[in-house]
């Protein structure tokens, strides 16, 4: 309806009043699309987006935007089917049957009143939204992930060249265990040979004995290096 004062559109809910079984007037609430408006603006909604109050029976008591003409949903999936189901919920709608468009419904039964309160999200807008969080979380993780890349590449090298290290070092300790048993080979080899040749020498047999005991206790010591 149009109001008279204020030419602006809306929709009246009227309840027939009786007494004693007697028609004694009608109450009357008048609900301007102004106030959807209102509510639509606060919820930072795309002009795709649309906020309803449906009467239990389908017919639509409010919307914005604005219908071209009044309409009822009684036929439509919301009653049909989810209203059927839950009071509430969710559901995406591939086709309104106001302007047709695909949109992402939420829907509340009212308590106190027969009336269904509706809010349609278009699906652009909130694939918007979702791109929009996605952009936001990989802004915040890409250089957290990166960082810790290159931590980790820091902490390879420095493995990898721990490793290189450790291999050098057992490569060094090997060659030094083969040198020192060559050593000791020929340091035997020496004094085995310097025993031989004191037996030979023309001294008294006490002198001989003593020092292949001295020999013997070097050649001992030597093997328990």
């Amino acid at each position: 309806m149009l109001g008279e004062g204020t030419q602006a559109t809306g929709y009246v809910v009227a309840k027939r009043l009786t007494n004693n079984g007697t028609f004694a007037g009608v109450a009357a609430v008048s609900i301007s699309n102004q106030m959807l408006a209102e509510v639509w603006r606060s919820l930072d909604l795309d002009d795709g987006s649309a906020i309803s109050l449906v009467r239990n029976d389908g017919w639509i008591v409010a919307r914005h935007p604005a219908p071209a003409e009044v309409s009822t949903l009684i036929d439509y999936e919301l009653f049909t089917e989810h209203l059927a189901r839950a009071p509430q919920g969710t559901y995406l709608a591939e086709a309104s049957p106001v302007d047709g468009a695909r949109r992402i419904v939420g829907y509340r039964t009212l308590d106190t009143i027969p009336l269904v309160a509706i809010a349609a999200l278009s699906t652009d807008a909130a694939m918007a939204r979702f791109w929009q969080n996605v952009a936001i979380v990989l802004a915040l993780i890409i250089p957290g992930l990166g960082g810790m890349l290159a931590a980790l590449g820091w902490l390879l090298r420095i493995l990898k060249r721990d490793r290189k290290t450790r291999e050098k070092l057992a490569e060094a300790v090997e060659k030094n265990h083969v040198l020192f048993r060559e050593i000791h080979h020929r340091v035997k080899n020496n004094l085995q040979a310097v025993s031989s040749l004191v037996q030979l020498q023309p001294v008294p047999a006490a002198v001989k004995g003593e020092m292949g005991r001295r020999i013997a206790a070097m050649v001992a010591v030597h093997e328990h290096i």
